[in-house]
């Protein structure tokens, strides 16, 4: 995605004015990258953007200033993602003792500061950022433990369509091939603790889920 200008939407920019609420040049640029990106991101995604314009911005802006676009309806959910170092790096050698405790001790901790800032509970969800600086044995791991990463019973988001992992787990490098196990994946998950399942083929992983439902007792 491109680094917006930090312009924000007149009907927002009215909207905080009439409560009082100056909007900092920081906001203003969370809030165009939002506006400008027309799709869904994650705090985390929204972040390492909106530091490429400015390099002071912290989690905390983020979350504060998401908070304000969810009172204004402008963002239905909050989604925290792990991700272990920055994209340009995160796949050079991730290392962890305990992959899973270390993400969720992450998501708690994320978790509380959202809270601080004033997030409303019921709108965070969580994300332990498949291959995202992580190994195949990490992704993996993680996946086969869920339920574990839960914090307060708030969903959990888990995307591994089409991703790299799937080509070195069936050792395939073709990206084609990817569609397989994304679909025995996305099965998989739903019954094991993933609330919300991102893909790219939807009417393949739709068919799966409803195989998957149909076969519950």
């Amino acid at each position: 995605m491109p680094i917006p200008h930090t312009e924000v939407p007149g009907h927002l920019q009215a909207a905080l004015a009439s409560r009082g609420l100056r909007l900092t040049h920081q906001r203003r640029t969370i809030l165009s990258i939002v506006e400008t990106a027309k799709q869904h991101l994650d705090a985390a995604q929204i972040l390492r953007h909106a530091r490429k314009v400015d390099p002071g911005i912290d989690r905390v802006t983020v979350y504060r200033t998401l908070k304000l676009l969810k009172r204004y309806g402008l963002v239905d959910e909050l989604d925290l993602m792990h991700m272990q170092g920055e994209p340009r790096t995160m796949q050079k050698n991730p290392h962890y003792q305990d992959v899973v405790t270390e993400v969720a001790d992450f998501f708690r901790q994320q978790y509380s500061r959202a809270l601080e800032c004033g997030v409303d509970p019921m709108a965070i969800a969580f994300d332990p950022g498949i291959g995202f600086g992580k190994t195949l044995e990490h992704n993996v791991t993680l996946l086969k433990n869920l339920e574990r990463l839960r914090v307060h019973d708030r969903p959990l988001v888990v995307g591994v369509s089409r991703k790299s992992f799937l080509g070195k787990l069936v050792g395939t490098s073709e990206m084609s091939d990817r569609l397989a196990p994304t679909i025995a994946f996305t099965s998989i998950l739903r019954a094991r603790g993933g609330d919300v399942v991102r893909v790219h083929d939807v009417k393949e992983n739709v068919a799966a889920l409803r195989v998957a439902k149909a076969m519950q007792p």
